[in-house]
């Protein structure tokens, strides 16, 4: 297995420890090392890898401001992956991959890619997909909310009515013509 396969078989298995120490024991200069199209360990970090693993490239001081041959920045692809994923995904990719990769390079937000994308136009559309996505959350959550106090509030009818049902059956009854020892006429029960 060679030198690439086995850093980008630690970066999709999200292993960062390995790779840190494969790194030091081995003496690699991960920003030399292309994996295809010009990606760099921090291209391949942002389309599989997660958090933990961008902070170790991170630390291992990787360029943020390396770009591939569509002119992305490893910032565009972790933006592509948020905006191409599963909804629920996006918000967590935002905090773990996007915006460390800011801090890494602020300026990478102005940049291009070949597509005439900036990080900063693909960053809105993310805040908007995570709205929206939190919006309908909001709403599914309302919804099962509502739903849940209306079948509470059947139930409720249900056991009253119940309740009634089983009091009026426990009521005596009693007619006009019965009389007691006394000769006292009681009244009829009303049900």
């Amino acid at each position: 297995m060679g030198l690439k396969n086995r850093i980008r078989g630690f970066i999709k298995e999200d292993r960062p420890l390995k790779l840190k120490s494969y790194i030091s024991s081995h003496d690699v200069d991960l920003d030399s090392l292309n994996f295809g199209r010009g990606q760099r360990a921090l291209h391949l970090c942002a389309l599989y890898g997660s958090g933990e693993m961008l902070r170790c490239l991170l630390r291992l001081e990787c360029d943020a401001a390396a770009v591939d041959k569509d002119g992305n920045l490893p910032l565009h692809l972790a933006l592509q992956r948020a905006l191409h994923g599963h909804q629920a995904e996006a918000e967590n990719l935002l905090h773990d991959l996007v915006r460390p990769l800011q801090q890494a390079y602020p300026l990478g937000q102005d940049v291009e890619n070949r597509h005439c994308e900036t990080g900063h136009d693909m960053l809105i559309s993310l805040r908007h997909k995570i709205k929206m996505y939190n919006q309908s959350k909001e709403q599914q959550r309302r919804e099962a909310e509502k739903s849940s106090e209306e079948e509470n509030e059947r139930w409720r009818r249900r056991l009253e009515e119940e309740s009634l049902f089983e009091y009026a059956e426990q009521l005596p009854r009693y007619s006009a013509d019965d009389d007691d020892d006394h000769g006292v006429t009681l009244p009829q029960a009303i049900i």
